[in-house]
């Protein structure tokens, strides 16, 4: 007998289906919501019109990070205006567009005071945010990958790895892009053309539910 595909009509009956199927599969109801914060519905969304998963199915490897690793979707931040100026490679990172071109430990209360990976990274784990190694092919539960880099005693910056496979970051106020400084496109970070950006510190497994940033 098939198993059932995510229905197609109202938003309200996929997110239901998920949830279900969640349940299914031994998460609590009241465990849902925190896996998957407010990114739920995008899940969904990206469930009914991009891979057509089934329900049944949803539970394992490939699938958490087809509901919960951001796709590239540089329209969604370079509007040439507060969106764009006012996120920064740390916004872009952790998926969070909240205009406060944030910085690691601010919103943890801790934030850093040297420009080394030391102090940038434990500012970044006040955040939420939890280290792990680079050749992890994906983080636990619903969260997904950045890695830090330096430029030293001068500036930090991110990275972001997508669905794909790939890696993108957002310079600054610059547009979000997903080649290095040679214009190549980004399958590693840690080989990638970084400029001066020399020092790669690590990666981080970035969970919406339980990451803020300010």
């Amino acid at each position: 007998m098939p198993r059932p595909m995510l229905k197609r009509g109202a938003r309200g009956d996929a997110v239901r289906d998920l949830q279900e199927a969640l349940e299914r599969h031994g998460f609590s109801p009241d465990g849902i919501d925190g896996i998957f914060g407010r990114k739920t519905e995008a899940a969904v969304r990206r469930f009914q019109t991009d891979r057509g998963l089934l329900v049944d199915g949803i539970v394992g490897p490939q699938t958490w990070g087809a509901l919960c690793e951001p796709e590239f979707d540089p329209g969604a931040w370079n509007d040439g205006g507060p969106i764009q100026s006012n996120n920064n490679c740390y916004n872009y990172a952790c998926d969070i567009q909240n205009g406060t071109f944030a910085q690691p430990g601010n919103a943890g209360g801790s934030p850093f005071s040297t420009t080394d990976c030391a102090a940038v990274g434990a500012g970044a784990v006040a955040d939420g945010l939890t280290p792990i190694d680079c050749d992890e092919k994906e983080c636990s539960e619903c969260c997904h990958i950045g890695a830090l880099v330096i430029w030293p005693g001068t500036d930090f910056h991110w990275f972001r790895r997508d669905r794909d496979g790939n890696w993108t970051h957002k310079p600054g106020s610059t547009p979000a892009r997903n080649t290095d400084n040679s214009g190549n496109i980004i399958t590693d970070p840690r080989t990638a053309d970084r400029g001066p950006y020399t020092v790669f510190c690590g990666c981080f497994c970035i969970c919406a539910a339980k990451v803020s940033i300010g």
